[in-house]
């Protein structure tokens, strides 16, 4: 029998809800119960595991519904500053750094990549928002690739969510504003789902 805890997010200044569960699943752990912590909010601006740990969930104890259906692991972030260059295709001209930071500019001062670090001591990078002549185009959250219309406040036109294979396994894919958290989740195990609430249905099935 696995025991389902089920919460809607977590952040660094978690409620007494999350240290409530961190509880639950220490006293668990003694007596070998197998459990999962579920989280339900999309969670943005960085890595649900680093949340997660830091709070004292062990990876294989997290279920995070936007990762459910993608079969990625919960895991630390792994991905660098290197990399973005590495994988940017352009030469970057100069970098600003301001604490956690990092701004890499290509082609000008209207082209750069933001990104966001775990930390200041390490270049482990969390998200990266990609703006081309001015106009946002892309945001990166490491599992997660969210392309942008850069007009009428920049609209959401697709989020793939990428598997451990590379292998492309949802894709949302209707226009709707970045604030909005309806969407077309198109679930890549013959079922397509139209609202977040369908989203839940087929987690909660599954």
């Amino acid at each position: 029998m696995t025991i389902y805890n089920i919460n809607f997010g977590i952040g660094w200044a978690s409620s007494g809800v999350e240290y409530a569960q961190a509880y639950r699943a220490k006293l668990l752990r003694r007596t070998n119960q197998d459990t999962k912590f579920v989280f339900l909010d999309f969670i943005q601006s960085e890595n649900i595991q680093t949340l997660t740990q830091n709070i004292g969930f062990e990876d294989q104890e997290v279920i995070w519904l936007y990762q459910y259906f993608s079969d990625i692991s919960i895991a630390p972030t792994t991905y660098t500053l290197d990399d973005i260059e590495r994988e940017l295709g352009h030469d970057i001209s100069f970098r600003e750094r301001n604490g956690k930071i990092v701004r890499l500019y290509f082609n000008g001062k209207s082209s750069f990549v933001t990104c966001y670090l775990q930390n200041e001591q390490k270049d482990i990078v969390d998200r990266a928002e990609f703006v081309i002549n001015s106009m946002l185009v892309r945001k990166d959250f490491i599992v997660i690739h969210a392309y942008f219309l850069s007009i009428m406040h920049q609209l959401i036109i697709k989020r793939n969510y990428i598997c451990d294979n590379s292998i492309m396994k949802m894709a949302p894919s209707l226009i709707t504003n970045i604030l909005m958290e309806t969407a077309l989740y198109m679930c890549l195990k013959m079922r397509c789902c139209i609202t977040k609430r369908n989203l839940l249905h087929t987690f909660y099935n599954d």
